[in-house]
């Protein structure tokens, strides 16, 4: 069932459960507690769409040290930032659950192993499929007849990278497609426009005993639950326990100052790159139309024995195809990029008729563009790195408060100068492969001394990891390896913020494997 927070009546709600956070963890794990004996409770900020006031939430954080884009990376209403999530899925490896940084920094405490039960079924919510995904480079390969190149798989592994298709019921890849179910439910209570603003802890502070829960109507009203479960995002995790300082001057499960730190992201930069003109594109390293609206392609790695022989980062390569710019594709590309940031002051008449009166020529590069049923020669290379974990990378409070009187968050993003070596040592290396095979040329112009503002198409990735960081040790970790916080009884986190790295994987499978797998966890607590 979903109610408005505004309409509730009792000043107090118990529950068994209380999911914090309605976007792809919290989903997850609701739905997983469908028709059981527990009574749930999930509180979500936002409505079923975009609320220009819950959403300036969001917009009041502010950052330091490397550039971030925060504001375009949190979405909130019920989804979360799934509802604008590109469904980008594929698989994390053995090698990304291991140490990295160096020795004082740790690794995840569970590997690939443990997750495994889970994954198969986190891969089909994530692509809302009912069979499982076949994720053979080869199998597609040979289903599109694609030739590969030449390059040397023992230093460049193929991965195969599948879009999740939009789901039917709401024409994206939204977890709110998975509403349904819910809103039937009879043990559980979805409450819209309820923003939780502070735990409270027991006498001994080893337990939460209730959240209190705002709207920005000014109700008010406190969930009493027999087990907590933050889901909000790794920004808005740690957020909430920095700012519940009733009982704990520190927040809560900040004993080792480990809340908010180690904040990582992926990181992304272009450099141009040139086929040889008499070697035939490999389709697998572009976009490629499956039938079913499946979008397959495949991208290059760098081998663990080189990763671990030059200690360097996580890196993975992708190409972007580029065509030549007329007037009408130039201003349907200004008019996209004013859509992605949300900001409609650069949505211009102008572009608007050059893209309305060039329809037909915008429309068939659009197809190229998406399909690849062209042949350019000029690409973008797309390399995005996987950086260690920094301590100083990290989320705190800001004196300022918010609509609801929450401290406003601030977010200090480090990126380490180790990984602009990494960068550049494997461009280095696909380079020089890409010469001997007589593929193409990369133009390297990233200079790895430069400020990251320098490099050529330089972004984030939006996915925000380790402010809770999983680990067996309280001195360097917030959660346990089953998501529970240190010293606390009844209080886990779910989501990308347990990631102790940001991982070489899809964040969104690998949050929803996780979500499974303390679900089961918590099932296991109340029987």
């Amino acid at each position: 069932m979903f109610v408005d927070a505004n309409k509730i009546a009792e000043k107090i709600v118990v529950a068994d459960l209380c999911i914090i956070g309605g976007g792809a963890a919290g989903i997850t794990l609701a739905n997983k507690f469908i028709d059981s004996k527990l009574k749930i409770v999930l509180l979500e900020s936002g409505g079923d769409s975009m609320d220009r006031e819950t959403e300036k939430l969001n917009t009041n954080a502010t950052v330091t040290g490397d550039p971030y884009t925060i504001e375009s990376s949190r979405l909130r209403f019920f989804g979360g930032t799934t509802n604008h999530w590109s469904g980008r899925c594929f698989l994390f490896r053995d090698h990304d659950f291991l140490s990295v940084g160096g020795p004082e920094v740790v690794g995840w405490p569970i590997s690939l192993k443990d997750v495994a039960p889970y994954y198969q079924q986190a891969q089909r919510i994530a692509m809302f499929q009912t069979q499982n995904v076949n994720w053979s480079p080869d199998y597609w390969r040979e289903r599109f007849g694609s030739p590969a190149w030449p390059i040397d798989e023992a230093i460049f592994p193929v991965r195969t990278e599948i879009f999740a298709r939009p789901h039917a019921d709401t024409g994206n890849r939204t977890y709110a497609a998975y509403r349904r179910p819910l809103d039937s439910a009879k043990n559980i209570r979805v409450i819209q426009y309820a923003n939780a603003t502070e735990l409270i802890e027991g006498p001994d502070r080893t337990k939460i005993e209730e959240v209190i829960v705002k709207t920005l109507a000014g109700a008010e009203f406190r969930v009493q639950a027999g087990i907590f479960i933050l889901a909000t995002g790794g920004l808005e995790n740690p957020r909430l326990m920095l700012a519940s300082r009733r009982s704990s001057p520190h927040g809560v499960g900040n004993n080792h100052d480990q809340v908010g730190r180690y904040f990582a992201d992926h990181a992304r930069i272009l450099q141009d790159f040139v086929r040889n003109p008499d070697r035939e594109p490999d389709d697998r390293v572009t976009f490629t139309e499956a039938p079913g609206d499946i979008f397959v392609f495949n991208h290059y790695l760098l081998s663990d024995h080189i990763l671990d022989g030059e200690r360097l980062d996580s890196i993975l390569f992708r190409f972007r195809p580029v065509y030549e710019s007329t007037p009408g594709t130039a201003a349907a590309g200004r008019l996209a990029g004013a859509l992605e940031a949300r900001d409609l002051s650069q949505v211009s008449a102008d572009d608007l008729a050059l893209a309305i009166q060039n329809f037909d020529d915008v429309a068939e590069r659009g197809v190229d563009r998406y399909y690849c049923r062209s042949k350019p020669i000029r690409y973008l290379l797309s390399a995005t790195v996987d950086p260690p974990p920094v301590a100083e990378s990290r989320v705190t409070l800001t004196p300022e408060l918010d609509a609801l009187g929450m401290p406003i968050l601030n977010l200090h993003w480090v990126l380490p100068d180790t990984t602009k070596h990494s960068l550049h040592r494997a461009l280095q290396l696909f380079a020089q492969e890409a010469g001997r095979t007589n593929t193409g040329r990369v133009r390297l112009t990233f200079d790895p001394k430069k400020p990251w503002s320098e490099a050529q198409g330089f972004v984030c990735g939006n996915h925000h990891t380790g402010t809770t960081r999983m680990s067996d040790d309280p001195k360097t970790g917030v959660v346990d390896r089953n998501c529970r916080v240190h010293g606390m009884s009844n209080l886990y986190v779910a989501g990308s913020s347990v990631f102790p790295t940001v991982g070489g994987g899809s964040t969104t499978m690998m949050i929803t494997a996780l979500a499974l797998r303390l679900g089961d966890h918590i099932d296991g607590q109340f029987a």
